[in-house]
């Protein structure tokens, strides 16, 4: 998927990050912008792990605009030089599940070398790296002077920040998700069937055999009483946080169903509410699903989203939920919640990366309707994607804007992945790991924010602008390896990251960049 401007602005050929209001609409956002959902903080400046809380809202509380400028590139394990030429991969890959967190002034990634990379939060240089012994496939997480971190090595570590020394480790089996860190204990899935929950000194408190592998991370509601987690007998759980119970404790009233879909993997649920959202792969193929849906906006008559093409497709969705990627569970009992019109809209067999939550307690997520808030080209299918907010309540997805009312073109190449990042009245979102570009909804403006670009890709990032410019050269063909069987194929799966009036990114699992702009 690329986004483009008209020439007489911008060119936007492979988005990047875009920034929305999060209201159900610019007037209710302008009238009261101060609504909010108080996502819980577990740090001032922060953002100590996987879309920065325990709810996993990937939601900041204060944005950041344009002007940016560099503040620091990492590669490969060493502070980038500042320097204009093309830089190589030094054999250090940073997978496209890690996230950069924040904490201590540290930034820290993981990567397929089983290194934890601290980075000097005001420098860029490299602070420290602990060793694993295998591959660290997902983001970690932070708290009280130590950083955690899941191996495919078999092991769960907890690593003090001041200098890379082990605090402690546990044997949990092979990991390939975040740790989810709450307000006294830190827990993480693993490959063996388990869950684990540790206090911060290395206690086990309690672990629960879900029956079937643990690739998706866990999320908690807002106060982090009841933990949410899949596993790959596609079933939704929920324990209680507070229990003592060493085998852990299902949540009272708990009863939920399992969720259609091929499996639940590299993602997180959503808590916002009383909701909570499930995002996976689906079963039918990707060659189905599109003409299959097309067909359906082909025979809507009207392109009015909300009266003509989304109650056609909640129809549809309903008697096959084989096509959908994103589900909407009552955070109580575990039932669907809410019918969607959120389905599969990417030609790779993945699911989108999930929502993200916004203003006034809606999620904004990616979706395809029949027309876009973005002026539309073609490039693989026939509908442009939208991003909208999505009312967790009654299902319903409002997109952002009218019809191509912002300059900015979101083709429709669909073998990529977009993901996003809230702030009040704002959100990011970062496709493929090649370009950052804003929108300014409330001023109606646009703007590149930078470009991270290689020589297989320079035609999909175009320099009409005056703004920050990352070039590497790619080495090899094969950039993302297939460790132990896990597949970590895709690209922009990860949000930014904002702390410290920083955006961080990670490129296409390679390099770091921060970037600093104006605090809104």
């Amino acid at each position: 998927m690329h986004l483009n401007t008209t020439r007489s602005t911008k060119v936007w050929l492979g988005l990047g990050l875009i920034i929305v209001t999060g209201a159900i609409t610019l007037a209710a956002l302008l009238n009261n912008p101060s609504l909010d959902i108080g996502v819980a903080e577990t740090g001032t400046t922060d953002w100590p792990q996987l879309q920065h809380d325990a709810q996993r809202s990937g939601r900041s509380n204060y944005g950041l605009v344009g002007p940016f400028t560099v503040k620091w590139r990492w590669l490969g394990g060493n502070k980038w030089p500042d320097t204009s030429s093309p830089a190589d991969f030094k054999g250090v890959e940073i997978p496209v599940l890690a996230q950069p967190i924040v904490g201590d002034n540290k930034v820290y990634v993981g990567s397929y070398n089983g290194k934890l990379y601290a980075i000097n939060l005001d420098t860029g240089n490299t602070a420290w790296s602990f060793t694993t012994g295998g591959p660290l496939l997902h983001t970690a997480g932070y708290a009280q002077t130590k950083v955690f971190t899941g191996s495919s090595d078999g092991n769960f570590y907890a690593i003090n920040t001041a200098d890379g020394s082990l605090a402690w480790k546990y044997n949990t089996g092979s990991i390939y998700s975040a740790p989810l860190v709450l307000s006294d204990k830190v827990c993480i899935g693993s490959k063996t069937n388990f869950f684990y929950c540790f206090g911060f000194n290395g206690n086990l408190i309690f672990k629960y055999d879900a029956g079937a592998p643990i690739y998706y991370s866990a999320a908690a509601n807002s106060t982090g009483s009841k933990i949410y987690f899949g596993a790959e007998n596609m079933q939704p759980y929920c324990l209680d946080a507070t229990s003592t119970n060493p085998n852990g404790q299902v949540c009272a009233g708990w009863t939920p169903d399992k969720i259609p879909g091929q499996n639940l993997i590299h993602y997180w649920p959503v808590f916002v509410g009383d909701k909570v959202t499930f995002s996976t792969m689906p079963i039918a193929p990707t060659n189905e699903i599109f003409p299959a849906v097309e067909g359906i906006m082909d025979g809507v008559s009207g392109n009015n989203w909300s009266t003509a093409v989304e109650p056609r497709l909640i129809e549809y969705y309903q008697t096959r939920p084989f096509y959908q990627t994103l589900f909407v569970l009552d955070a109580t009992t575990g039932k669907k919640a809410a019918n969607t019109a959120s389905s599969h809209i990417g030609a790779h067999q993945d699911a989108f990366s999930p929502p993200v939550v916004g203003d006034n307690g809606n999620l904004l997520l990616v979706y395809r309707g029949k027309d876009s808030s973005f002026q539309g080209s073609s490039y693989g299918s026939k509908y442009n994607l939208d991003i909208g907010l999505l009312n967790p309540t009654s299902g319903k997805i409002t997109p952002i804007g009218t019809t191509q009312q912002y300059s900015a073109k979101m083709s429709t190449d669909m073998d990529d992945n977009i993901a996003l990042t809230s702030a009040p009245g704002l959100v990011y979102g970062i496709h493929n790991g090649r370009c950052l570009v804003g929108v300014d909804m409330q001023a109606k403006n646009d703007f590149m924010v930078g470009q991270i670009v290689n020589e297989m890709r320079l035609s999909h990032c175009s320099d009409a602008q005056n703004f920050p410019s990352f070039f590497v050269r790619q080495l090899g063909t094969n950039i993302y390896p297939d460790i132990a069987g896990y597949n970590n194929r895709g690209e922009g799966m990860m949000g930014a990251s904002i702390s410290n009036n920083t955006v961080f990114m990670v490129f296409r699992g390679g390099a770091v960049f921060a970037l600093t702009g104006t605090r809104k």
